[in-house]
């Protein structure tokens, strides 16, 4: 489980330039010390006393997850430590060729609510009841028989599918 976490926090730094001895320097950091502090909660977690217990408990938990800690420290030292926008990763960011292709996707294709039908017997969804229940489709609604590629033909969307 970590280390898909790890792997998908990494995932992200794409944008980022990872030859900048900045960004090598802020991500080590990061990760060294949000390991260690976790560690030193753990075997001298008696050593914090603000005098409130709840402080206490809550600066223990927080300070004892080492996502919290290095995601801090990370947020901390980019904002602080100088560097370009580029070397941050921030000019990426601000470039509107993925917003666009973001809101052609997303005009392409609308999901019906055959997609999330409920897997019940068809006797049972067929009960009129099911209209007072917010979640529940109405059984009186006709619904749309569509398929990927009828979508395809309508709107020119192209898709990439692998089943498995």
């Amino acid at each position: 489980m970590m280390g898909m976490f790890i792997g998908v926090t990494l995932s992200n730094l794409r944008p980022v330039s990872l030859t900048s001895t900045r960004n090598l320097a802020i991500i080590g950091t990061s990760i060294m010390i949000g390991l260690i502090i976790p560690e030193y909660i753990k075997k001298f977690g008696s050593d914090i006393d603000t005098g409130y217990a709840d402080l206490n408990f809550s600066l223990k938990g927080l300070l004892g997850n080492p996502n919290f800690v290095c995601g801090v420290l990370s947020c901390l030292l980019d904002n602080t430590v100088p560097g370009t926008l580029e070397e941050r990763g921030i000019a990426a960011w601000q470039s509107n060729d993925e917003e666009e292709a973001s809101k052609t996707m997303a005009q392409n294709y609308e999901e019906g609510k055959e997609i999330y039908e409920i897997p019940l017997p068809n006797r049972i969804k067929q009960w009129h009841g099911w209209k007072y229940v917010p979640f529940m489709p109405d059984p009186k609604q006709k619904k749309r028989s569509r398929s990927l590629s009828d979508i395809k033909e309508k709107k020119g969307f192209v898709a990439n599918c692998n089943i498995l």
